[in-house]
This record gives structure tokens, sequence and C-alpha cells, in this order.
């Protein structure tokens, strides 16, 4: 594995990672290739025909992800009207997290998730790779002061929407966008994770808010300067 260098995330720049090219493919693959989700996985779940594959690249979290994240995510496809769809959710740190965001957008930052979209066509049933960051959903699960596992979940939700076809590039559909997510949430039963507001009132009493976008920086390549 190469060795990139790793920063905390640019507070100017917009919460979420928007989603590489259609073509960008094979990050994820399940443990198990040739086995289905099972009951008695904790690492996977399958109800119907939506099917979640978790796989941890990173320390565990307290309470844990396994047997918890992959049935809620399924819970997830289906309160956002799927009946069939899989989903990889790939949970990595900060360095795994700079290495994929640098790879595929030439930022060795890291983000809290990216989104692989690996339909064929857009008619084609949901599938996806999500590569989410713990070392993020921590820092942000402090400030807001739920777990570390529910921000990971709010992640995995919004990696979702944007295979679903939401995105978040205008204030507009930023606020539509995190609506729903917060809708989802609360349809599982695990309620609105992104309007809430910071744990210290004193910093600020509001809910999260979309960061100004700046314009878009002509590509480049190689590392950074």
């Amino acid at each position: 594995m190469v060795e990139l260098p790793c920063r905390e995330r640019d507070p100017s720049l917009p919460l979420y990672d928007t989603p590489p090219p259609h073509d960008t493919r094979a990050l994820i693959t399940p443990g198990a290739e040739s086995a289905a989700p099972g009951d008695d996985d904790p690492l996977s779940c399958q109800c119907g025909g939506c099917a979640v594959w978790l796989i941890l690249d990173a320390p565990e979290t307290d309470p844990p992800l396994a047997g918890w994240l992959a049935p809620r995510m399924v819970a997830a496809m289906e309160a956002a009207g799927l009946t069939e769809g899989t989903l990889n959710l790939r949970v990595v740190d900060d360095a795994s997290m700079c290495e994929l965001h640098g790879a595929y957008h030439q930022d060795h930052s890291t983000t809290d998730v990216l989104t692989f979209d690996l339909r064929d066509s857009a008619d084609a049933a949901l599938e996806g790779d999500l590569a989410l960051c713990v070392d993020e959903a921590a820092r942000r699960a402090a400030e807001r002061g739920h777990s570390v596992r529910d921000e990971v979940l709010l992640y995995a939700v919004h990696g979702m929407l944007h295979l679903l076809g939401e995105d978040d590039h205008t204030p507009a559909d930023f606020e539509r966008m995190h609506v729903r997510e917060d809708h989802l949430l609360t349809a599982i039963g695990v309620g609105a994770r992104f309007a809430v507001p910071l744990v210290d009132e004193a910093a600020s009493s509001s809910p999260r808010a979309p960061s100004p976008l700046p314009p878009s920086p002509p590509p480049t390549h190689g590392g950074e300067a």
C-alpha cells in the first residue's frame, strides 16, 4: 500500500464528498464472494431483494458496528422505497480514506464518505460500494453527542442517496438531501443525526449547516505541493 499524506479535513469545503465518476469500480468486495448474506453473519444482512455487506478495515466502534449497521442499512434501503439492491460498506480509518480520496479525487485529505456506483445502467438494480471513515465519524459524533456508529450510519445513508440520484451541490439540494437522510433515519428508529446541534452550545446552538461552496478548482495531478 502506498503511503500518502493525511491531513485534517479542510472545514471550508462542503461537508460531504461528491460521488466519483460512474466508471470508478472495484473498490470493495465482500469477504466471501460466493456466500450470500445470512442471518448468523454479523457482517451482512439480507431482507427480500436488499442485501448489505460490511467490511471492517478499521478498529470496531463502541457500541459495535457488527450486527448493527448492516440490518439498519437494509431497513434504510426499504424505507427509501427499494425492493432490490446491494451495498458494500467498507469502514476505513483516516489513512485509508486519504489514499482512496487521493486515488479517485486527487485530494489526499481525509473525508467522511466516498460513493462508488457499480451499475452498468441507470435502470439497473442499486449496486454500490461505500467507503466510510470511522475516524471522521468519531470526531463528528463527539461534537454532536451521539455514538460513532450512528454517525457512520448517517454517512452510509448519505452515500445511498447519492446512488439514488440525490446531490448536495446547491443550498437547496443540500437541505433537501439532508432532510431526507434524517427522515430515513427516523423511519428506521434511529432518529435525526444530521440536524443535531453541537454539544457545546457556547460554540453553536444551530444544527449543521452547509459550508460555503467555493468554485471548483481546475483538475490537478500528482501529489500535494
